[in-house]
Order: C-alpha cells, then sequence, then structure tokens
C-alpha cells in the first residue's frame, strides 16, 4: 500500500464516521434516545477506528472526545435534551477539525522522497515501528547500490567503504575529506541504528521510526545530489 493509497483509506473511514454523524443528527428529533445510542457508539467506534488507522489520537479531535462522551451519557439517561447541542458540535466543527488535521498530517510527507514515503508511511501509520525503521534501511542499501552502480549483495560497511573508502574512485566528485566525512556519516547511521533495532529487543515507538525516517530521507537526498553532480 502506498502512502497516496494509505490517505484514501483514511478519508474512507473519515468518511464512514462522517456519516453516521448526518445520519444521527438526521433522526435527532424523532428517534428514541435507545435508537440513538446506538447509532451514538457506533460512531465512537468509528472515530476510535479512524484514530487508530491514522495514527492520531485525541488531543488531535479538539473537542470531539468530549462531545462524543456527553453525547452517549446523556443519552444512556434517556435525556436528548442534554445532549443535542453535542451532535452539533460534533458534526459542524468537531469532525471537519478533525478533516483538516488528516489533510494536514499528509501534506507533512511531501518533501520525502518518494519511494522512502511509499514504502515507509503506511507501516508508521500502522503502528509497525520496527518494520519502518527495517524499511529505511532496506531503501536506502537499495538506493546505495543504484545509484553508484554496485551489482554485488554487499551490505553495511563493506558497501559504504566500497563508494566512499579512500580508494574508491565511484565518487570522483567528491575530495578525500567529502568521501571521509560520507562514509562516517553512513557507518555511524547503520551502526548505531540498524544494528541496534536489528540486535536487540527493542520497541520503537512514533518518534523513533519519523526520526529514523527523516534522516534516511536526509541521506536519499545527498547521496541524489552527489550522483546529479
Amino acid at each position: 500500500m502506498t502512502a497516496h493509497q494509505s490517505f484514501e483509506n483514511f478519508i474512507k473511514q473519515y468518511q464512514k464516521s462522517y456519516d453516521i454523524a448526518i445520519e444521527l443528527y438526521a433522526l435527532f428529533e424523532d428517534a428514541t434516545a435507545s435508537e440513538l445510542l446506538r447509532i451514538g457508539k457506533t460512531l465512537s467506534n468509528e472515530v476510535e477506528a479512524l484514530l487508530r488507522f491514522s495514527n492520531l489520537n485525541w488531543s488531535s479531535c479538539g473537542n470531539l472526545s468530549r462531545h462524543l462522551t456527553f453525547l452517549n451519557r446523556y443519552l444512556e439517561k434517556g435525556d436528548k435534551i442534554s445532549c443535542s447541542q453535542d451532535i452539533k458540535d460534533i458534526l459542524f466543527t468537531d469532525l471537519p477539525a478533525l478533516l483538516r488535521v488528516l489533510i494536514s498530517k499528509s501534506e507533512e510527507n511531501n518533501h520525502l522522497d518518494l519511494k522512502l514515503r511509499d514504502g515507509v508511511i503506511p507501516l508508521i501509520n500502522g503502528g509497525h515501528h520496527d518494520s519502518a525503521i527495517r524499511k529505511v534501511f532496506i531503501l536506502l542499501t537499495e538506493r546505495l547500490r543504484r545509484i553508484f552502480n554496485i551489482n554485488s549483495p554487499i551490505d553495511g560497511d563493506d558497501l559504504i567503504n566500497k563508494i566512499f573508502g579512500s580508494n574508491s574512485k565511484l565518487c570522483g566528485n567528491l575530495n578525500e575529506d567529502q568521501k571521509q566525512a560520507m562514509r562516517n556519516l553512513l557507518s555511524g547511521f547503520y551502526g548505531v541504528f540498524r544494528n541496534n533495532f536489528a540486535h536487540n529487543d527493542v520497541e520503537p515507538d512514533i518518534g523513533q521510526s519519523r526520526a529514523m525516517l527523516e534522516m534516511g530521507n536526509s541521506i536519499i537526498l545527498k547521496l541524489e545530489q552527489i550522483a546529479n553532480n
């Protein structure tokens, strides 16, 4: 699944939530509290699913959590009047605000290398942060081999030294200090971070996976710059 497809899925899930909110609002005057409560609980479940899929939390949703809570709480008591404003706030304020957050979240990844974005963002959005970090290094390794025409399956320091070692002619536009700097950067990135997550019982969080993604992206952009000079 690409990042574009992932965003489409977020919007589809949002639409499900919004449609349920419209149904609840349309039926509010005539339906019984118990009927509305059933729809209200379904709405809460769909919004929670949307937050899980998009890796957002309630703090990104303004007052949506509070309005849903009071809506269902009063409906459980059979009190429609006390929550009549809550459904209006959910439909006309909270859900539109959530949509703006979803769109903003999609746009924040536009600076990423396309293959990196499509390969890693869906994993992060799905909460698979260890897989996301592994994918960053897989894609970075593939890019190193492609840019510098390395056909052998070497990896890690062997690959880095072949490209940026003192005897390498593969990046002739770099002077020795620049090659050494790139070698140190890549060797440190692989050695410290890939090995840490690959060989230790570490459960990364979204902050760590995003950091690895951004670092990998910066390196890939630099590699492309070197190749095009």
